[in-house]
């Protein structure tokens, strides 16, 4: 399976082994949407997808039309932040926006944990790996978090 999404807020996941043809298409978001990532481990046909709304919505092709999940991941009182990426282990969902922040997400209830306010930027680059978050800013700054301490950073690197 392959998942892709458009400016239109459409989100498509693709069967690649049956020559291509859409499995499932979906209206996801507000404006455009902005990341996609297929849910890799037991929940197979299980994908997430941010948009431009700031919001993180999780979909199972095995339902028709509506989300499993809705988070309000990047929308605060000054107002909503894109979501850039999106990375996915056993233990933690994690998004990066333009909102400044990660949000953590539990992927057993799709539950919001909490927001990492960190950066002075956009986040643009994130990476997850054995329970630690590398996220980088557009103001070229590296922020590393234990996400099983907490949602203090382990250190922040600063041009």
């Amino acid at each position: 399976m392959v998942l892709s999404g458009d400016r239109d807020g459409r989100c498509v996941m693709w069967d690649l082994a049956k020559g291509g043809i859409p499995k499932t298409s979906v209206q996801g978001h507000r404006g455009h949407c902005t990341a996609a990532r297929a849910f890799l481990s037991e929940r197979s046909g299980v994908f997430i997808t941010g948009g431009q709304d700031g919001l993180v919505k999780v979909w199972d092709v095995r339902t028709k039309g509506d989300p499993v999940a809705v988070v309000e991941a990047h929308l605060t009182d000054a107002g909503v932040g894109a979501v850039g990426d999106i990375e996915c282990s056993d233990a933690y969902i994690v998004t990066a926006g333009a909102d400044r922040s990660l949000c953590v997400i539990d992927p057993r209830t799709f539950g919001k944990l909490g927001n990492l306010r960190h950066h002075r930027d956009f986040v643009y680059s994130l990476h997850v790996n054995n329970g630690l978050s590398f996220s980088g800013a557009g103001d070229g700054a590296l922020v590393v978090h234990d996400l099983s301490t907490g949602f203090v950073p382990v250190f922040v690197l600063c041009p």
